[in-house]
């Protein structure tokens, strides 16, 4: 790449020394000279432009890439739980059940604790209950004192 001297010195008015042919003073082609100095430059742009499309390019694919693992790994698991939904409603269906049969026995047991409460009861007042019918049956069917009249 040129030096700034040399970019400067195109900007700089030109002074002909007199006597001396002014052609002489004048670039040939200042187009080409330019095209010269941003060569390198645009040679530079080129390659960013073409690491760029190369980098665009790997993106795009690692992108597909990732797009069908993916799908791959959606559709294996939609296989996956539709190949275990029969077990997964049976296990359910199972712990259902478990859970319904334990508070079956629960309340079994909970009868059986209130039916032994309740015979306890009926042994304790049995014999008060007892000796209550009897005395009213005796006194229903005793013979009427000498005394009494009817």
């Amino acid at each position: 790449m040129p030096d700034l001297r040399a970019i400067l010195r195109r900007f700089r008015p030109l002074v002909v020394p007199p006597g001396l042919p002014a052609a002489a003073t004048i670039p040939a082609d200042p187009e080409a000279e330019l095209r010269s100095e941003l060569a390198p430059i645009i040679r530079l742009i080129d390659e960013v432009e073409l690491a760029a499309a190369d980098v665009e390019r790997h993106a795009s694919q690692e992108a597909e890439r990732l797009l069908a693992e993916a799908d791959a790994a959606a559709r294996a698991l939609v296989d996956n739980a539709t190949s275990s939904a029969p077990g997964a409603r049976a296990d359910a269906y199972a712990s259902r059940r478990r859970s319904r049969v334990a508070a079956v026995r629960t309340e079994q047991r909970r009868a059986r604790r209130d039916v032994a409460r309740i015979h306890r009861t009926a042994d304790a007042t049995r014999p008060d209950l007892v000796r209550r019918v009897v005395d009213c049956v005796l006194e229903t069917t005793a013979p009427p004192s000498p005394g009494a009249m009817t």
